[in-house]
């Protein structure tokens, strides 16, 4: 695979997404002499191996339809999409079943799917986001180092989704108690909500992300009146990362245990 100016161009809006080339390094799995080389034209060629297996998986998210097609990016084989090797996943066709009518024949029905039990994602606290930076430390083993837990959502566990909980005093514009499901291996989109970090004050902002062209910004959700905006081009690395928010659900067990033990007090049962 030849280093094009429109391969250059995909890193260089990859590099932007995950802070700098080192960053984007770790996520390919590479030196990150590697990707400035790329980035710089001193390596014109990338291996085929490393291309399929490393690179493409990663900078697909950031291609546009037209370099996918003159890339040869295939789409999903069932949703007819373009999305990261690490996301796809097929679903399994359900079986047929036979149901045996009171007269003895056999009746086919549609059988009711049977209920999906999906497997807990790691949980951490919401202040913690603002220990995050991955050019210094894998999302990985900081989700090691700070987890507080698990929790389920209703989408199936997938690789890079992690959730956060939301206290008392974190102020993001949800309610406390919440529970936000977090993709680091996803884009965001004009329009999704996303949790982001920014370099100059290192603030953690929940708010809805819009592009357009070279021009990004982030709306708060606590604070309409707050718009981080900037030429991403110009200001390369002024978002340390951004996540896109899946999923949000609100616990109110423990909201009703703290009534319960109030009215326990205050009657001195």
């Amino acid at each position: 695979m030849l280093v094009t100016p429109m391969v250059k161009e995909i890193l260089r809006t990859a590099s932007n997404y995950y802070g700098n080339p080192a960053s984007l390094a770790k996520m390919i799995g590479v030196a990150h002499s590697t990707v400035f080389f790329w980035l710089n034209g001193k390596t014109e060629s990338i291996s085929g191996s490393v291309w399929n297996k490393k690179v493409c998986p990663v900078l697909i998210p950031f291609m546009t339809p037209e370099q996918r097609r003159q890339l040869g990016v295939q789409c999903h084989p069932t949703t007819n999409e373009i999305q990261s090797p690490q996301l796809l996943r097929e679903t399994p066709p359900v079986p047929e079943v036979q149901y045996i009518a009171q007269d003895g024949r056999k009746k086919p029905q549609n059988p009711r799917p049977a209920p999906v039990f999906t497997k807990p994602y790691a949980l951490l606290p919401f202040n913690a986001l603002a220990r995050l930076d991955i050019s210094l430390l894998p999302l990985s083993t900081f989700i090691c180092r700070e987890r507080i837990g698990e929790t389920y959502f209703s989408l199936e566990r997938r690789r890079g989704f992690f959730g956060v909980r939301i206290d008392n005093n974190d102020s993001c514009g949800f309610e406390p108690r919440t529970e936000l499901l977090l993709a680091s291996c996803d884009r965001p989109r004009t329009g999704d909500l996303v949790v982001a970090r920014f370099r100059d004050d290192g603030a953690v902002m929940v708010g809805t992300y819009r592009q357009e062209n070279e021009w990004i910004s982030v709306t708060s959700l606590l604070n309409p009146d707050d718009v981080r905006k900037w030429d991403w081009e110009k200001n390369l690395g002024y978002m340390l990362w951004c996540y896109p928010v899946f999923e949000a659900k609100r616990s109110f067990r423990s909201l009703t245990e703290e009534l319960y033990e109030d009215a326990f007090d205050s009657e001195g049962y």
